[in-house]
């Protein structure tokens, strides 16, 4: 009995997970539109990190076949400007339907708006998708995305932390094969804050 009811769970879940990244897939376009370059980018624009070749449980953390499992830009990927109209339209939705969302993440909630939900800032992440965003994630991780087009979103929403509220999220593991942070605001505009890596310490 147990079994069956592990197995309707899992198949739930499953049908769930492939209705959700069946959503995000009409939402967000991978394929670059006509009349449009990719940004292209070499070793210096980033700075990657190491970890253990077990990290993730098998023999150089398959799939990626590297340690080299962290990377940030040297300089940001996105003006000012453009990171300060998505917060703008982030507060504004917040303010006009009830505050910020704290309860879509089952295990480790974050306090956050989903991108869909912002028509301005989801226009500019669909124009800034293919031509920035996902050549940079292939670039660094070209053992297994060979084609920024094979790319796909999973889950995309603009997260807000303060002191009075939520300072930090819990450590946790994303359920995506790979994750990426973009932060919206200058490392002048706070103290502390930042991203903590439990197996660099760091």
């Amino acid at each position: 009995e147990c079994n069956s009811k592990l197995a309707t769970l899992l198949q739930k879940n499953a049908e769930l997970h492939t209705k959700e990244c069946k959503a995000f897939q009409d939402s967000f376009d991978a394929r670059l539109p006509d009349d449009t370059e990719r940004c292209t980018f070499c070793p210096e624009d980033s700075r990657t990190l190491s970890v253990s070749e077990t990290l993730l449980g098998k023999s150089v953390n398959e799939p990626f076949q590297t340690t080299e499992l962290l990377a940030h830009t040297v300089a940001p990927l996105f003006s000012k400007e453009e990171c300060d109209a998505v917060v703008k339209e982030a507060e504004e939705y917040a303010a006009a339907n009830g505050g910020w969302q704290t309860e879509r993440h089952y295990s480790h909630p974050t306090t956050d708006v989903l991108l869909d939900k912002l028509p301005k800032s989801r226009e500019w992440f669909q124009s800034v998708l293919p031509t920035k965003v996902f050549p940079y994630v292939a670039d660094r991780f070209s053992n297994v995305v060979q084609d920024p087009e094979m790319l796909r979103i999973f889950d995309v929403f603009v997260v807000k932390y303060d002191h009075e509220r939520q300072s930090y999220l819990g450590v946790h593991r994303d359920s995506s094969l790979i994750s990426l942070t973009i932060a919206l605001n200058s490392r002048a505009d706070f103290e502390g804050g930042g991203m903590w890596v439990e197996p660099l310490d760091e």
